[in-house]
């Protein structure tokens, strides 16, 4: 162990152990346990150190300038599919409406057909309103919404322009 010459210790036998009677000091020796001096062990490791710790940070640094350009590519999608999805939401309510219509023989209804003949029209057929920065575009629907073909009518962001079409359909002759 360490230049330490190691002895066994052991304690004084109990006058118990001796056969003898409790007392005090009557025929007891006293033997004295020798404790080896402490000698100093290396030290355990608390931490990190410095060059670990810059390691790290400049590891992560460098990932996270790597990971970056996907991070806004990925939010730049996120909003080009949230305004498709709104765009086919916005489609949705007016086949509906206009389904809505046909069964209730072209006469409005509230909650089951509303008279479209614009665009312009849809939020009025959404269950929630569109969320701000958003809009229809305006274009006329033909009159007669069972024999025309479906125009395209257009939702368009407004922070940067960008627009997703969708089928609308009049309705109410």
């Amino acid at each position: 162990m360490h230049g330490i010459a190691s002895q066994p210790l052991s304690p004084s036998p109990s006058p118990r152990d001796r056969g003898e009677a409790s007392g005090a000091g009557v025929g007891h020796t006293v033997q004295t346990m020798r404790v080896p001096a402490r000698t100093s062990l290396p030290r355990r490791q608390r931490g990190f150190t410095l060059i670990e710790l810059l390691t790290v940070t400049a590891v992560a640094g460098t990932v996270s300038t790597l990971a970056m350009p996907a991070l806004i590519d990925v939010h730049a999608q996120a909003e080009q599919a949230a305004l498709l999805s709104m765009a086919a939401a916005a489609g949705s309510a007016m086949l509906l409406n206009q389904a809505g219509c046909l069964v209730s023989d072209g006469q409005p209804a509230p909650g089951k057909c509303l008279a479209i003949n614009d665009c312009q029209q849809v939020p009025a057929l959404l269950t929630t309103a569109l969320p701000t920065g958003y809009r229809v575009l305006a274009q006329p629907l033909s009159a007669d919404g069972v024999s025309a073909p479906a125009q395209t009518c257009q939702l368009q962001r407004d922070s940067d322009g960008l627009v997703a079409g969708f089928y609308g359909v009049a309705a109410v002759r």
